[in-house]
């Protein structure tokens, strides 16, 4: 009988994710992933001070982000060396005018 080696064990075959490279969710992620970096390019070029603003609806895209795009000062990963955007929620269809207006008078006060 053959005494085992200590340390030596068997691996178990890897299972290969069943998502294919071109569907749903890697198309979302690389949406996402492609939208992110543009907002970063855009917001790093060094001539234009760009200020990106975005408006998140009721169960629409993903808060973190939405302001991740807009680097708004509550975003986890807020780059304070970059121009920062604004953020703005609208919960249901009543509070759009509200945010669209938000947008816009930040808009008019950096313009001035």
């Amino acid at each position: 009988m053959e005494t085992p080696r200590l340390g030596v064990r068997t691996l178990q075959p890897m299972r290969v994710a069943q998502e294919p490279v071109d569907g749903p969710k890697a198309l979302d992620a690389a949406s996402l992933d492609a939208t992110g970096n543009a907002a970063t390019t855009v917001r790093n070029d060094p001539i234009y001070e760009t200020v990106i603003y975005t408006l998140g609806y009721s169960g629409g895209a993903d808060k973190t982000f939405l302001r991740r795009v807009a680097n708004d000062p509550t975003s986890p990963i807020y780059d304070s060396t970059r121009p920062a955007g604004e953020f703005v929620f609208a919960p249901d269809q009543s509070a759009l005018l509200t945010a669209f207006n938000a947008i816009a008078t930040e808009i008019l006060r950096r313009s001035q």
